[in-house]
């Protein structure tokens, strides 16, 4: 792996981590915790497909 794809899926890797703790946050009763899941779910997703489609190419 070259380092733009090991910078994107660690990238990726970060953003899945604030969307986990902000679940937990969530499900631990603050109604705010949602803003945190959707605004880092949508990038890590585009990160992860990223990463993906880098890793296959190369």
């Amino acid at each position: 792996m070259d380092e733009a794809t090991k910078g994107t899926a660690v990238l990726a890797a970060c953003c899945w981590l604030v969307v986990i703790l902000a679940s937990i946050d969530m499900a631990c009763g603050n109604p705010t915790a949602i803003n945190g899941v959707i605004g880092c779910a949508i990038p890590g997703a585009a990160l992860t497909v990223a990463a993906i489609q880098l890793h296959r190419t190369r």
